[in-house]
């Protein structure tokens, strides 16, 4: 049986620039009905935070689990491991280049995590745990 677990919402604050986010961690999860979205906080958790402290600044998580309509809207693939709540997208707000991206990725190809850069917004998709080969870009 599937453990339930309380849901807070948090709803997006008017006037709030990107650049102007401090030391904030975003993490956005829906219940997709996968028993792998239980534990899904918290493997990534485990790793966005070595990655958070062997960068030493702060990690913006732009996007966590996403439900089909919402993962269609941005562009997802159908079998997205966004779906089941095993991917987050993320990046270093106001230290972005394309260096810091390889090394981001590096980082994760290096620990076993799929990887996905994207060179022109300057972040990475990260996959946990690694589902395929086709990631590791």
């Amino acid at each position: 049986m599937a453990e339930i677990r309380e849901v807070k919402t948090i709803t997006k604050r008017k006037g709030i620039l990107h650049h102007q986010l401090k030391r904030v961690c975003a993490y956005v999860r829906v219940s997709t009905g996968h028993d792998a979205q239980l534990n899904s906080l918290e493997n990534q958790e485990q790793y966005f935070k070595r990655l958070r402290d062997a960068f030493d600044w702060p990690l913006t998580i732009s996007s966590g689990a996403r439900c089909p309509p919402v993962n269609r809207d941005a562009g997802g693939v159908p079998d997205s491991c966004h779906l089941t709540g095993e991917a987050f997208d993320g990046y270093f707000a106001g230290h972005m280049n394309a260096g810091v991206m390889e090394d981001m990725a590096d980082f994760a190809a290096a620990r076993g995590v799929g990887v996905i850069r994207y060179p022109e917004e300057l972040f990475c998709h990260f996959q946990i745990p690694l589902r395929n080969d086709c990631i590791m870009q």
